[in-house]
C-alpha cells in the first residue's frame, strides 16, 4: 500500500506517541465528565472544563502567546482563528458533552473516530487529498468499529 511501513522508530513516532497521550485523555476526559453531565447543565461544565484548561495550558503556550502579532493578522486569519476555536474547539466539546447525557462514555468515545474520515472527506470535496486504497479500507473500518461500538448489546 503506497509502499510505506510501520514502525515506531518512524519520522511519525513523536505524532504517534502524541495521539496516543490525546486518545487516553480523551477517554479520561469522558468517563470523568459523565457523572457532571448527568448533574449539571451541558454550558456550565464547558465553562469550567475551559477555565481550568485555560490555566493547564497557558504556562506551555504563554511565551508563543506574546510573541503573536495579532496586528499583522488578516482578515482571512481572523476567521480561521474564530472557525478553529468556536466550531472545532467549543462546538465539537459542547457536542461530545452533551451525548455524555444520552449515551455512555464508550459510544460517544467512538465517535472521535469519525473525524480523521470526516477531515479525509472535506479534504477530498476540496482537493486537498487524493482517494487510495488504505483510505478506503482505513475509513471502512472506523466506520465498523463506531457501528459496532454504538449497536445495542443483547443480554
Amino acid at each position: 500500500m503506497g509502499g510505506k511501513k510501520f514502525g515506531f522508530e518512524s519520522a511519525t513516532a513523536t505524532g504517534d506517541l502524541l495521539t496516543l497521550i490525546n486518545s487516553t485523555s480523551w477517554a479520561i476526559f469522558v468517563v470523568m465528565a459523565k457523572p457532571y453531565m448527568e448533574k449539571y447543565q451541558t454550558v456550565t461544565v464547558m465553562k469550567w472544563i475551559f477555565l481550568f484548561g485555560l490555566f493547564l495550558v497557558l504556562p506551555f503556550g504563554w511565551n508563543d502567546l506574546r510573541a503573536t502579532d495579532f496586528g499583522a493578522f488578516t482578515t482571512e486569519a481572523w476567521a480561521g482563528l474564530a472557525f478553529v476555536v468556536v466550531a472545532t474547539t467549543f462546538l465539537a466539546y459542547l457536542l461530545n458533552t452533551y451525548a455524555l447525557k444520552e449515551l455512555s462514555p464508550a459510544t460517544v468515545s467512538a465517535y472521535i473516530y469519525v473525524q480523521p474520515f470526516l477531515a479525509t472527506i472535506f479534504a477530498l470535496l476540496f482537493g486537498k487529498d487524493s482517494l487510495t486504497l488504505y483510505k478506503i479500507i482505513a475509513g471502512g473500518l472506523i466506520i465498523i468499529g463506531v457501528y459496532l461500538a454504538g449497536r445495542k448489546q443483547k443480554t
